[in-house]
């Protein structure tokens, strides 16, 4: 109850207030629109300006004289008089220009790059199948190092690869397998060197068709 009080006397001080600002907004009438002063437009005096007599404009010499329209037959004598001018200057120049002699590099004929590449990528295949064909390594009896070409499981289809690298000029060998498959060697050759050698030559040889890799085997 002590707090009470003071509550309810602060509640009506501001109920007081409120009403006393909002109670005569709304009895007041709003104002008229008659009452309302008009707008003054003000017009200052002119300001004196100081006046020169400026000479009347003339055409500029370069303009030239206007031409009326021309006829059909006027026009085309102008034309006519503009082509002689041009020819008569041609004939000029043609005459002062000294005479030259015919460019015979210019009228030679080019060669194709194209075709030139194609010619000496065709020589140094015709080149890299004779010497594959005439250095073959010579294989040696007590080398250790031989190209493996494949495993076969037909001892037909081993001896037909034996012979087709025989015919090429690779010595050849072939070894039967514990598991059974015929494994053909191309060798065998004394250094790694000589092996991959003859390996680089079996994978570009496109008719023989063989996919090779080193191994160390002897037969």
């Amino acid at each position: 109850m002590k707090y009470g009080m003071r509550e309810r006397i602060s509640g009506v001080v501001i109920v007081v207030a409120l009403a006393v600002i909002f109670v005569p907004m709304l009895f007041d009438e709003p104002d008229n629109a008659d009452q309302r002063p008009d707008p003054v437009l003000t017009i200052e005096p002119p300001v004196d300006v100081e006046r020169r007599d400026v000479p009347a404009p003339e055409a500029p010499d370069g303009l030239g004289e206007i031409v009326g329209p021309q006829s059909h037959e006027q026009r085309e004598q102008v034309l006519d008089e503009a082509q002689q001018q041009t020819q008569s200057r041609d004939a000029e120049s043609e005459q002062q220009r000294p005479e030259q002699e015919p460019d015979t590099a210019s009228e030679a004929p080019r060669e194709d790059p194209i075709a030139a590449i194609a010619q000496a990528a065709d020589q140094r295949l015709t080149d890299s199948s004779s010497n594959s064909s005439s250095s073959t390594p010579a294989a040696s009896g007590s080398g250790e190092w031989s190209v493996q070409i494949g495993s076969f499981g037909k001892v037909a289809n081993a001896d037909g690869a034996l012979q087709r690298l025989r015919n090429k000029g690779y010595p050849a060998w072939k070894q039967q397998r514990s598991d059974g498959l015929t494994a053909v060697y191309a060798g065998p050759y004394t250094t790694t060197s000589e092996a991959e050698n003859v390996m680089g030559r079996i994978k570009g040889d496109a008719e023989l068709g063989f996919n090779g890799f080193l191994k160390r085997a002897a037969p």
